[in-house]
């Protein structure tokens, strides 16, 4: 793990929705001298323009950690909060693939003064928060190409979960309720759907890591073993050795955005065995989610 001393560094989590990287954000976010920051891409929408929740239950406007963050940032950024929002949601696209792949070369005036804003933005995280390690769980792969022009130092984590696991919490549904962590009304999903996004990001994330630092991380081995994975990152202390076996309890104080379990006010990392799995699949997705399984879950 990077200690305090060492050069700044983000850690961003990548990978598909549903895979679990809220607890990854948080599991890591517990360590000593690193700070969870939740999905980061969604500070200025959900945070700043739409001011809902903190995971320490203030909403973000009011929140003593990120109302402190918002304006330091504002003082410096370049851009119009609604000019920012604009090039960020374009650069995040999967449809905009081959666009963002030129533009990560040969970037606009514009993105240049968002790349900038981005750069400031996460100064002023590591100088706010006081740790040299930010941990990032935005997934969007898209991101990697803009954490790529920036003058930070990353790793990329890519969280991997199994397509039938994914497919499983995609049958779920979820209800509007900020103040419970749920930003959005969350619909079941088409196995087709799910299916090529699975991919899509999972294959994205990969691609746009290449030559940078990086990692993949197995969401069944985070829950089996969360001390052996944690570990696989860096070299943890004995006391963090032992939160992790005794899975929690996890704190997520100043998380923005993310899985509703980030509201809770302790957080513990239940194993495969523990958790009572109830299949929201019928036999037949049952059977091709677990053949998909088969062909590219390795």
């Amino acid at each position: 793990m990077n200690k305090k001393g060492n050069h700044p560094t983000i850690y961003y989590i990548a990978g598909a929705g549903r895979s679990g990287s809220t607890l990854l954000d948080i599991t890591i976010g517990n360590l000593s001298n690193h700070h969870s920051l939740g999905e980061l891409i969604f500070f200025v929408e959900n945070g700043l323009i739409k001011n809902e929740y903190c995971s320490c239950g203030q909403h973000v406007r009011s929140c003593s950690f990120w109302n402190e963050v918002a304006i330091k940032w504002e003082a410096k950024r370049i851009l119009p909060i609604d000019v920012y929002q604009k090039t960020q949601k374009e650069l995040l696209r999967n449809k905009n693939t081959i666009k963002n792949l030129f533009y990560s070369f040969f970037p606009t005036v514009l993105q240049r003064s968002y790349y900038l804003d981005q750069a400031t933005l996460y100064q002023t995280l590591f100088k706010e928060s006081g740790n040299p390690v930010l941990i990032d769980s935005s997934k969007n792969a898209q991101y990697i190409l803009v954490l790529r022009r920036l003058p930070v130092k990353f790793k990329i984590l890519h969280l991997t979960r199994s397509f039938s696991g994914v497919l499983n919490s995609t049958k779920k549904e979820f209800k509007k309720d900020p103040s419970q962590g749920l930003e959005r009304d969350m619909h079941p999903q088409s196995f087709q759907y799910s299916l090529a996004i699975w991919l899509t990001d999972n294959l994205l994330t990969w691609l746009f890591a290449l030559g940078k630092p990086y990692q993949r991380i197995r969401y069944e081995e985070l829950i089996d073993g969360p001390e052996v994975t944690i570990a696989k990152i860096g070299v943890l202390e004995s006391d963090e050795v032992n939160l992790l076996i005794n899975r929690g309890p996890l704190l997520a104080p100043h998380l923005v955005a993310g899985n509703k379990m980030r509201m809770q006010n302790e957080i513990y990392i239940h194993s495969s065995r523990t958790i009572e799995k109830k299949s929201e699949l019928n036999s037949w997705l049952n059977y091709f989610s677990n053949l998909i399984d088969l062909i590219f879950y390795w």
